[in-house]
């Protein structure tokens, strides 16, 4: 799992007062005993791809405001056992406000986030890191107008997915005397910054504009295994608890055939989205000897990497907010930098391996409202 991985946003429309481990009141109005808003926090829809739960949200900021008046500014809530502890004490005022709340909160999150919380604008500008490592998701929550006595002193924050999710699985469907071993999974021609902007008019919505024209910036995302995973005949996961987190967009295929082979060259030009398997593939004939069609054994051929790659395109789709797809990547078929056929053009013991990926699989998180509940992937 990701070191730091949910940025979570919430827009509610009260003033709050939280429990804190110090005295200090944001604006606060009457007594600490009277007002203080009791925060309770969770992931609504606890699964996408692959599972999400309530134990992976640990701490959030929260911003208020109160007509025009910015109320609470990343006021940071920490899990406290089962409780939500503030940084410091918020108050109910008078009338209505509206909240909004992240997490792990700006005040320590990465240099590629950048907010615009105002009265008038509450926005996201998010440049998602290359390697899958130092991805962080984000999610969110939103309410408009509320006031203390709408919720009996009381708030609860439901957060929902903000990003789109890739994970993998992979199987050999190659003959029985092959070996295949997958090191890494790069997603090329994603666009990696993007926009997040709440919905003014309807609670727990927001949507995401990708960057594009000369703004977009077009980057390869990558998956490094911890180790080699050798494929079998069933169908297993090559991401386990990991995932790729992407900005929400439209994605333009590579359109490579044999008889009308496009280089990756053209396809990087356009911006063409493709995926790229580094790894091994290894036969074995009759008599155990082995050979490597795709890499190298480590001490075989200095003049060979040990793991190599191997190209295919994919069907292009849209990649939406809240969703999560699995990539079931199938080792019977590719294509080579020039856009051929990887089997038709190899040099390599007599013949190469092909890799190619199945359809799509998407699981759409639908989440209720206010109500917490998962959901199982069918892969």
């Amino acid at each position: 799992m990701k070191d730091v991985k949910y940025i979570i946003i919430a827009i509610l429309g009260f003033s709050m007062l939280i429990s804190s481990c110090t005295s200090e009141k944001d604006f606060g109005e009457g007594t600490l005993e009277n007002d203080e808003i009791k925060v309770e926090a969770y992931i609504a829809g606890a699964t996408r791809t692959p599972k999400l739960t309530n134990s992976n949200l640990t701490q959030f900021g929260v911003y208020g405001f109160y007509g025009l008046t910015t109320r609470i500014k990343n006021v940071i809530f920490t899990k406290n056992g089962t409780s939500w502890q503030g940084s410091r004490v918020i108050t109910w005022p008078s009338g209505a406000m509206n909240f909004y709340g992240i997490s792990p909160s700006f005040s320590i999150s990465t240099g590629n986030l950048n907010t615009s919380m105002t009265s008038s604008i509450q926005s996201i500008d998010y440049i998602v890191p290359t390697n899958t490592a130092k991805q962080f998701d984000i999610l969110y929550s939103s309410a408009f107008n509320q006031t203390k006595s709408d919720n009996n002193g009381s708030i609860v924050f439901a957060y929902k997915p903000g990003m789109h999710y890739f994970n993998f699985l992979g199987q050999n469907t190659l003959e029985s005397n092959y070996q295949v071993f997958v090191k890494t999974i790069i997603v090329h021609n994603l666009i990696s910054n993007g926009k997040f902007t709440f919905s003014t008019t309807t609670a727990n919505k927001g949507d995401w504009t990708a960057a594009s024209g000369n703004d977009a910036v077009y980057a390869n995302d990558t998956m490094e295994l911890s180790t080699p995973i050798e494929l079998t005949s069933t169908r297993i996961s090559l991401s386990g608890d990991d995932y790729m987190v992407l900005i929400p967009q439209n994605v333009t295929k590579w359109n490579t055939d044999e008889s009308a082979p496009i280089p990756l060259t053209v396809a990087d030009t356009n911006h063409n989205y493709y995926v790229e398997i580094v790894g091994q593939i290894i036969k074995t004939d009759e008599e155990g000897n082995k050979t490597y069609l795709l890499g190298n054994a480590d001490n075989l051929d200095p003049n060979i990497p040990q793991y190599e790659s191997v190209y295919f395109p994919q069907n292009a789709r849209t990649c939406r907010i809240g969703a999560g797809s699995a990539l079931p990547i199938l080792f019977n078929g590719g294509y080579n930098k020039d856009g051929q056929l990887y089997i038709e053009h190899t040099d390599r013991g007599g013949g190469g391996v092909i890799v190619k990926v199945a359809e799509w699989q998407s699981s759409d998180i639908e989440i209720e409202e206010w109500t917490p509940y998962s959901e199982n992937i069918e892969l």
